[in-house]
C-alpha cells in the first residue's frame, strides 16, 4: 500500500491510513499479515 493508495480510501498518507485502521478495527497494524481484498462492480 502507498500513499496513492491511502489517498484514493480518503486519509492524507499511508501513516494516517494506518492509525485510522488501527482505531476503526482496534488492531495494531502489522505490514507481514495478509489482507484479503474484495472488488464489487456492477452488473446489468
Amino acid at each position: 500500500m502507498t500513499d496513492e493508495d491511502a489517498r484514493a480510501e480518503g486519509s492524507p498518507n499511508l501513516e494516517a491510513y494506518k492509525k485510522r485502521i488501527e482505531r476503526t478495527h482496534d488492531t495494531t497494524w502489522n505490514d507481514d499479515d495478509t489482507a484479503v481484498i474484495h472488488r464489487f462492480e456492477k452488473v446489468g
